[in-house]
């Protein structure tokens, strides 16, 4: 072993065998982490905090996997013939009824997804009927969202204030914005139900956004004036700012009844 500027370098050694060095550091703290990289001509080298983590060699790997195989191999057998002697149960009545669950929930879902799509049909399912009741008719995206997890019954990122009549005749909505997950996000706001010609003539019209609720926190987001004689819904998409940890998440088509 030799010592290189800030680099250790240890000869090549043979199979089973190690090497161990001490270092004393002086005026300062020296950890696995401050290791910057381990590099081999022949192996990939990988930094280690304690000795109990070590990988077990891959040939006492292969060589324990074969003399198991002979065991593996009888228990697989005896498994089988005790299963033959069992009485059958159908697939239906083996699956854990959450999982089943879950799969009929994801079912309703797509199935809504494609009746929005199509026929903009709304849809919210039977645990956010209270949500309904209070305006919000369609929470398609919301409801297989991670964003989701953060509400329970009533509660919901986004909260109808008030609405303001101006003097010709058109009304603004305000709504409140609360942000009860760890990370950020914003909102848009735009009329529910566009024909071609508004999408493409009037783009920013009735378009409101607010780019970041911070986590923990709440906001106003105040529409622009709206003909209440031709637009009666509001849709809304939310945003959240993923990390290296979390991704990004976008919700949808979250369909408010203003009147």
């Amino acid at each position: 072993m030799s010592l290189d500027s800030n680099v250790i370098k240890i000869s090549r050694l043979h199979k089973k065998s190690k090497v161990s060095v001490l270092l004393l550091v002086e005026n300062g703290d020296f950890s696995h982490k401050q290791i910057i990289q381990v590099d081999s001509k022949t192996e990939k080298g990988k930094v280690i905090e304690k000795v109990e983590e070590i990988p077990p060699n891959l040939f006492d790997l292969i060589l324990g996997l074969i003399l198991l195989l002979p065991f593996i191999g009888g228990s697989a057998w005896v498994g089988y013939i005790f299963s033959e002697t069992k009485n059958t149960t159908s697939l239906s009545d083996k699956l854990n009824p959450i999982a089943r669950e879950q799969d009929e929930v994801k079912e309703k879902l797509l199935e809504a997804r494609k009746q929005f799509r199509e026929k903009n049909i709304y849809y919210v399912s039977k645990q956010y009927k209270k949500l309904e009741k209070i305006g919000w008719v369609n929470l398609i995206d919301y409801e297989e969202s991670k964003l989701s997890k953060s509400y329970s019954g009533t509660e919901f990122p986004i909260r109808f204030i008030e609405k303001k009549s101006l003097q010709d005749g058109r009304v603004i909505y305000i709504f409140e914005l609360i942000n009860k997950t760890a990370l950020p996000f914003k909102v848009f706001v735009d009329i529910a139900d566009k024909s071609f010609i508004q999408e493409t003539e009037n783009t920013i019209k009735y378009f409101t956004s607010i780019d970041e609720v911070p986590s923990l926190s709440k906001r106003l987001i105040i529409t622009k004036p709206i003909d209440v004689k031709s637009f009666n819904k509001l849709d809304f998409s939310i945003y959240t700012k993923g990390t290296s940890y979390d991704e990004n998440e976008i919700i949808h088509n979250l369909i408010y009844k203003i009147e």
